[in-house]
């Protein structure tokens, strides 16, 4: 069983609409409706954090306690664990994480790698996008570990290399699965630059 189909059991059961529990979580109906449907996954973002982290962490227990799918699971600590760290609740961030397993493949990367033809297709352009997202996300994410410790160049290279997996995106094309690489993570690039203008200042 799925989040989404899991969410939409519970809140039958507890015979609430959409809407209801798109009010007591602070989001739009149509973002519980996604999750239903699994166009998309709960965006802890979304929801208004802190003053809804209480609510989002008790679905979340709930979800967990209800099911025992391990997806399901994972997915609920993941968003408990965002819920945690919108609230500054540094040990329980750890404790959730510690439920998830570190797995080192993806459903997505496996099927592209066996599958054939058109197969393979859609798996291999979700999983370059995600991959792609990923690969900036640490990069920066790094950047501003090597930036607190004063480690000014290393900081440097792991925005560069940011930048330059950007720009290598430039030719990339939308398909019916994705955007284009490049206008999805242009936005970004300007951040980038003046996070390295920043570090040549000093």
């Amino acid at each position: 069983m799925k989040l989404g189909e899991k969410i939409k059991m519970l809140r039958k059961q507890r015979n609430i609409s959409q809407e209801i529990l798109a009010n007591y979580l602070g989001v739009s109906f149509q973002s519980v409706s996604k999750w239903e449907t699994a166009t998309a996954l709960p965006d802890v973002t979304l929801i208004p954090v802190p003053e809804r982290a209480t609510e989002v962490i008790d679905l979340c227990k709930t979800l967990i306690e209800g099911t025992h799918f391990d997806d399901v699971k994972y997915d609920a600590y993941r968003i408990m664990a965002e819920a945690y760290k919108a609230t500054g609740e540094y040990a329980l961030i750890k404790d959730a994480l510690e439920k998830i397993p570190e797995i080192y493949f993806t459903k997505l990367g496996v099927a592209a790698r066996l599958l054939d033809d058109d197969d393979m297709f859609a798996p291999a352009v979700k999983q370059k996008s995600i991959s792609f997202e990923d690969f900036i996300d640490m990069c920066e994410l790094l950047a501003d570990y090597y930036l607190k410790r004063g480690e000014d160049n290393m900081a440097r290279v792991q925005l560069v290399m940011a930048k330059n997996i950007i720009l290598a995106t430039k030719d990339d094309f939308a398909t019916e699965y994705t955007k284009n690489l490049y206008e999805t993570f242009l936005c970004r690039l300007t951040a980038l630059d003046e996070k390295l203008m920043n570090i040549s200042k000093k």
